[in-house]
């Protein structure tokens, strides 16, 4: 038997056994229809795979034959004068039962991915159990849905926290071939000549844990896919990074769009020893230096914990880049009792709770958690404040009015009401103003038109040109008291004494009091 012969009988009995055709006349007959197709061994079905619904395609062939045969069962007349030949008829098809066509098509979809990493194919490995983990792999990367961007730079998401992240938000984008983009930027970009043997009924291989790793790491940088997968990857690093100085390290990769070149110039430039002596800087400075009193409300006791999470992370991931030891469980937990300053008799209780509890004192999450649930609500002391509005009807793009809440000395508000409506002067959210009826609206209106007006009219009041053209007035009406004294002063005095004459101007000027400039 030759070694075609050997190769078509193999595949003639996994289409028999694995595929379920069935060993019997009726399987063998379904098993010689997919063979006539063109399959030679089992390979082949990856060139099946290629086209669109290749497979779909071999079974309707197989189920609907064209061409014509010679009618089964005609004998010609005895003798047979003429040379009478068989009538020719349509070709009988072949029934391929559905669930036999599935995994046929997960065959061909296997055999597909193991030569894009250079698994050798063969009969052994394609087994029921591995056919059906490539069938739940083939269904999560068709419904798979891209994820959202990363956040823009700041001073929170420095450059440094943008690449660690960018590894992970690749790993949520599928490229050209179905395979996460991660595997453009993985450590090393050779593919082993050999690779590692599959785990028992699993398609991937025993270093990892599912079949996008294996994918992953073995998905070779060479060939159109990743061409078009690399070029991406640049294009997601420009979108993300621009604006930025870290452009900069991009530049030189703008002609090739070489994704992994400027992934590895940005860590090159970005990741070096100074940059995580740096990191592991300003995360101590944040165990050891940042408090936590209990007087911000805008701080409370859960994001001063988060401060420490993240400080934490940061040092692991220093520890990872250069010779570094990060702190263990009960340092962590030291340090974070030691940021905690407050009288709070509750903190207190619970503080001493932490340090004479074995586990809580060993365990920073079961210390956190044991403080959030005994650590009392922070509260806010504002007696009086300023509210806007909402939004108007008529003007969406315009804030409706607001109104001053006057609190009395007690600290507890009392809200006024308006004298025609009886309406709350307060403030109102969107479907409370809408709810107030056209005159109540109204009346909140006016009353807040009254309030700026006075607001107005009390600020003019203040300005300096103000203030001249007042004591100006008062000086003028000075003037004319004096004028009137001095002329019923003449009016009452004896001849000898009055003069006749008008008095120089001098005497009448006031006293300058002030001057304008």
């Amino acid at each position: 038997m030759t070694n075609a012969n050997a190769s078509i009988d193999t595949l003639r009995r996994y289409l028999q056994t694995v595929i379920g055709f069935g060993n019997n006349d009726e399987g063998l007959a379904k098993a010689n229809a997919i063979i006539a197709e063109g399959l030679t061994e089992i390979s082949d079905l990856v060139d099946i795979a290629e086209g669109k619904d290749g497979i779909k395609t071999l079974c309707m062939n197989v189920r609907k034959p064209s061409g014509l045969m010679p009618q089964p069962g005609w004998n010609a007349p005895d003798p047979n004068p003429f040379n009478l030949e068989a009538p020719m008829v349509a070709k009988s098809g072949t029934a391929i039962p559905t669930l036999c066509e599935q995994r046929l098509a997960a065959a061909a979809y296997a055999c597909k991915v193991y030569e894009s990493i250079g698994r050798d194919i063969e009969i052994p490995i394609l087994n029921r159990l591995r056919l059906k983990e490539f069938q739940r792999h083939k269904e999560a990367t068709d419904n798979y849905s891209e994820s959202e961007s990363l956040p823009a730079l700041s001073k929170s998401f420095t450059i440094q926290k943008f690449l660690d992240q960018f590894p992970t938000f690749l790993r949520e984008i599928l490229g050209v071939s179905k395979v996460a983009l991660s595997y453009v930027i993985r450590e090393s970009a050779v593919v082993p000549v050999t690779l590692p043997e599959l785990k028992p009924n699993k398609p991937w291989s025993i270093e990892h844990n599912s079949m996008m790793e294996d994918l992953i790491a073995y998905t070779p940088h060479s060939g159109p896919a990743y061409e078009a997968d690399n070029a991406r990857v640049y294009n997601l690093l420009v979108s993300h990074l621009a604006g930025t100085s870290a452009l900069g390290s991009t530049s030189r990769w703008q002609k090739s769009r070489n994704g992994r070149g400027a992934y590895l110039d940005l860590m090159m430039h970005n990741m070096s020893s100074a940059k995580w002596e740096k990191t592991i800087s300003t995360a101590e400075k944040v165990l050891n230096e940042r408090k936590w009193n209990g007087k911000n409300a805008r701080y409370p006791l859960r994001i001063h914990m988060a401060r420490h999470r993240e400080a934490y992370n940061d040092l692991v991931k220093a520890s990872q880049q250069i010779q570094y030891s990060p702190p263990n469980e009960t340092s962590r937990v030291r340090y974070l009792l030691s940021s905690i300053e407050t009288a709070d008799p509750t903190i207190c209780s619970a503080k001493t709770a932490i340090q004479a509890d074995e586990i809580k004192k060993n365990d920073f999450e079961s210390a956190a958690d044991f403080l959030l649930v005994t650590a009392p609500n922070a509260k806010t002391h504002q007696n009086d404040h300023n509210v806007s509005g909402v939004r108007n009807q008529k003007n969406n793009n315009r804030r409706s009015k607001f109104v001053r809440r006057n609190n009395n000395s007690n600290g507890k508000g009392k809200i006024k009401t308006g004298p025609k409506t009886g309406v709350e002067i307060r403030y109102y959210t969107k479907g409370e103003w809408y709810k107030l009826s056209t005159d109540e609206q109204n009346e909140c209106r006016e009353i807040r038109q009254a309030s700026l007006q006075q607001k107005r009219k009390t600020d003019d009041d203040d300005t300096p040109s103000a203030k001249i053209a007042a004591l100006e007035t008062k000086i003028s009406e000075m003037n004319e008291q004096i004028v009137s004294a001095l002329s019923s002063k003449n009016s009452n005095a004896t001849p000898s004494t009055a003069s006749s004459a008008p008095l120089p101007p001098s005497c009448l000027r006031p006293p300058v009091f002030f001057q304008r400039e």
